[in-house]
């Protein structure tokens, strides 16, 4: 439900067939969560929700499909850090933020759109992604942080506009 806080430790150990969480994101999926229930293929942020708290869906090597709410403001930091299996995200438009390794490690992540309400991209938010061939920065962003699109080996094109005062190194 929507006042859900909190969800304990190997809540859900040994549940092997749920592929699908539909949940509001205010707690901390990730890691123990994330391998107490196997492959989970699908996340539906509810609608409301304004933050993806850090560390979300941390390690979910099998989500490959996320739907976000547009009321959403914050991707928290590692919120989908090695996802793996992620392969294209819409960022709601209000997203004013994308936190440290928001999207580290995704290497399947070949597409991402990133709205013009962002401010800045964090440190690291795209290394490693290694299946990223593009990406169009939107005017408004006036900083990308060290490591941004580290390790992108696939990156091919990428468009800064002239807000950008300061790329990390």
């Amino acid at each position: 439900p929507s006042g859900m806080t909190s969800i304990g430790r190997r809540a859900f150990d040994g549940c092997w067939g749920i592929a699908f969480v539909k949940t509001p994101g205010c707690f901390k999926m990730g890691d123990v969560f994330c391998d107490s229930l196997g492959a989970i293929a699908e996340v539906v942020i509810a609608e409301g929700e304004e933050e993806i708290r850090e560390g979300f869906a941390d390690g979910c090597s099998a989500l490959s499909s996320l739907t976000l709410p547009e009321s959403l403001k914050t991707i928290g930091d590692n919120a989908f850090k090695d996802c793996t299996s992620l392969a294209s995200v819409a960022i709601p438009s209000g997203v004013t933020s994308i936190g440290n390794w928001g999207f580290y490690g995704c290497t399947s992540l070949a597409s991402i759109t990133i709205p013009s309400g962002v401010t800045s991209i964090e440190f690291a938010a795209f290394e490693d992604c290694t299946s990223l061939t593009s990406v169009t920065i939107p005017e408004g962003v006036t900083s990308i942080g060290d490591g941004a699109f580290r390790g992108c080996t696939s990156l091919t094109s990428i468009v800064i506009p002239s807000s950008v005062t300061s790329i990390g190194g």
